[in-house]
């Protein structure tokens, strides 16, 4: 079984890397784990020239930050094989070496779990102005055809990788929402109204005698003339 000479530290994290290698059942296992009950990512490297072996790099998001030790403990793997991430975006781009080209670069393909669109945005993300990033929040709320809570759009934010954009500009993204949600709810009262006196309407040309609706209040009023001439 390989072993990792490090220090180990109790942390308690929302974003986890771990190192696992394919020769070790135990780690084929935990990976096996982690594909059916985590949110990740997770690639599998060539053999390095420091004598590193082939080797899975892993990155895991929690909802909630959970303790390493809790996370060793449910994979049954050392703590010597986890390591805590201070950012998601970074950790991920590590799995295609994305912008370390001292190192061999790995296309995006490679990269498999729950995680991999999070990469891909974080890599478009890299050109992005702050200003491009504004555009895409505001079009996301005002092209929305529902209702966003400030729940939501918070969570697609840390999900898009947005977060520091929308912090900055908090105000003014809640006022927009604000707008948006009441505009829907004016846009969904006129076609409610507009639905009564189309049924108002309606009842204006149903003959109750037939069943029949017509289609206009002149129809109706010819046909129960023809009918009142027809039985006289």
């Amino acid at each position: 079984m390989a072993k990792e000479k490090k220090e180990v530290v109790k942390f308690r994290s929302a974003k986890m890397r771990l190192l696992l290698y394919p020769d070790d059942p135990s780690h084929v296992k935990a990976l096996e784990r982690i594909k059916e009950d985590y949110d990740h990512a997770y690639i599998l490297h060539e053999a390095e020239e420091d004598t590193k072996k082939p080797h899975w790099h892993v990155v895991i998001r929690f909802k909630n930050a959970q303790w390493n030790t809790a996370l060793s403990k449910n994979l049954d793997i050392s703590e010597n094989y986890i390591r805590n991430s201070n950012n998601l975006d970074k950790a991920l781009q590590y799995l295609m070496h994305f912008n370390d080209i001292e190192k061999k670069q790995y296309d995006i393909s490679c990269v498999k779990g729950s995680l991999v669109d999070r990469l891909k945005t974080s890599i478009n993300k890299v050109d992005r102005t702050e200003d491009e990033e504004a555009s895409i929040l505001i079009d996301y709320v005002v092209k929305s055809s529902k209702h966003i809570t400030f729940a939501e759009f918070a969570r697609y934010c840390v999900d898009n990788g947005y977060w520091a954009t929308y912090r900055r500009g908090q105000n003014i993204f809640r006022l927009l929402i604000k707008e948006h949600n009441e505009d829907l709810c004016r846009l969904e009262l006129r076609r409610k109204m507009e639905e009564r006196l189309e049924h108002e309407e309606w009842l204006d040309n149903y003959n109750k005698s037939t069943g029949e609706i017509y289609p206009t209040p002149f129809d109706y009023k010819q046909e129960k003339l023809d009918f009142m001439k027809k039985n006289t």
